[in-house]
């Protein structure tokens, strides 16, 4: 039975690291100067501060933006109203990781009513996801950790899915996945 998980984690070092960007930016701009508009971040709530609704669009762009660059889905966000008054106005902005409880009941019962296996590893718990921590080591043999993958080529990720699919896997019976895939009964050695 193949399977597979679902992983829906958000990268906190990245998120700190657009959280910055975006202060950045902020700082630099000329429709911002002598603001006091602004980035914070607490955990997995960001709090964006500006002088206007309008400002805090902006500021709400410039953030998606720089999420985006560091690969980061910004349907993760769940932007709140904008509340406060006079000259400064707050807006907060909650990182969603995982999926809701209603909407995880559902899964289940599709999954369910499917008879297919399955699993729901929690966050964080990576020895609950062997397959896929074991995965991403046979990988890294190959791709470095922090290696750019929009620099590789073809040819290069064709040798190490051929390599990692000719491999024997004692779970298979040490036979290769391509062998396992394509229904090929390997070469047996006879002893003399």
């Amino acid at each position: 039975m193949p399977s597979f998980d679902i992983v829906s984690e958000v990268d906190k070092h990245e998120l700190t690291n657009a959280v910055d960007q975006a202060n950045r930016e902020v700082a630099n701009r000329f429709d911002f100067r002598g603001t006091d508009a602004r980035v914070e971040q607490s955990d997995k709530v960001l709090t964006m501060h500006a002088d206007s609704d309008f400002q805090l669009e902006q500021l709400a762009d410039i953030l998606r933006l720089k999420l985006v660059k560091r690969s980061i889905d910004i349907s993760c966000l769940e932007i709140k109203d904008s509340i406060g008054n006079g000259k400064m106005r707050k807006q907060d902005v909650i990182v969603r990781e995982g999926i809701d409880k209603d909407l995880s009941r559902k899964i289940v019962k599709l999954i369910k009513e499917s008879k297919s296996k399955a699993y729901f590893a929690h966050p964080y718990s990576s020895w609950e996801r062997g397959l896929n921590e074991n995965t991403n080591g046979l990988l890294r043999q190959y791709f470095p950790k922090g290696s750019d993958f929009t620099k590789l080529t073809d040819e290069e990720v064709s040798m190490a899915m051929d390599k990692l699919n000719n491999r024997p896997k004692k779970c298979l019976g040490f036979k290769t996945p391509n062998q396992v895939f394509l229904g090929i009964n390997p070469p047996v050695a006879l002893a003399s």
